[in-house]
């Protein structure tokens, strides 16, 4: 009661994979305004075989794909 909440999401989707030992990212904000500025990240990295299956529900068969 009496506190305003925001919520805010920056997502990145990459569209080619990537391969080596480390990933960096950088950011800054931009106004903090009157407020304490926070900021938090978090991350979800995993590996993906060059293959994989796309299910096609409505006709119940599955399609093998080769990522180029």
């Amino acid at each position: 009661m009496g506190m305003d909440v925001v919520t805010v999401e920056y997502k990145i989707n990459f569209l080619a994979s990537c391969q080596g030992e480390s990933l960096r990212a950088t950011g800054h904000v931009a106004d903090d305004g009157r407020e304490t500025a926070c900021a938090v990240l978090q991350q979800t990295l995993m590996a993906v075989p060059k293959t994989y299956w796309i299910s096609n529900f409505t006709q119940q068969n599955h399609i093998r794909r080769q990522i180029p």
